[in-house]
């Protein structure tokens, strides 16, 4: 019999508009319950920034540009992530799993900048 792990996953999209949070039980192999899926909105003034900030970069050179209002976004981001995690009561052996909210991306150059 193999352990089962309690997995929470965190995905923000490309529009930027909130956050998907599930939570699941599973053996890591080929068993899975979905335990609990909630969307979380973001608010109107951190809406405004992901999109205002992804309006202003269009090269690598612009995320040191726009270093600082990058780094006030992902604090906002940071604490609203952190207070969705918390509404869904977890133990602390969950593994948790989030790519961050994408602000720049380009293949060409293999970068890509998440907050």
């Amino acid at each position: 019999m193999h352990k089962k792990w309690m997995s929470l996953g965190m995905m923000s999209g490309t529009s930027g508009d909130g956050v998907d949070v599930s939570i699941i039980n599973s053996n890591g192999i080929d068993q899975y319950e979905s335990l609990k899926d909630k969307y979380f909105e973001y608010d109107s003034d951190i809406y405004k920034d992901i999109h205002n900030i992804k309006e202003k970069i269009h090269s690598i050179e612009h995320l040191n540009k726009f270093k600082k209002e990058l780094e006030n976004l992902e604090r906002k981001l940071t604490i609203f992530h952190a207070k969705a995690v918390k509404e869904f009561n977890i133990s602390e052996d969950t593994i948790i799993g989030f790519h961050g909210q994408t602000i720049y991306h380009n293949p060409i150059q293999k970068i890509s900048k998440q907050l």
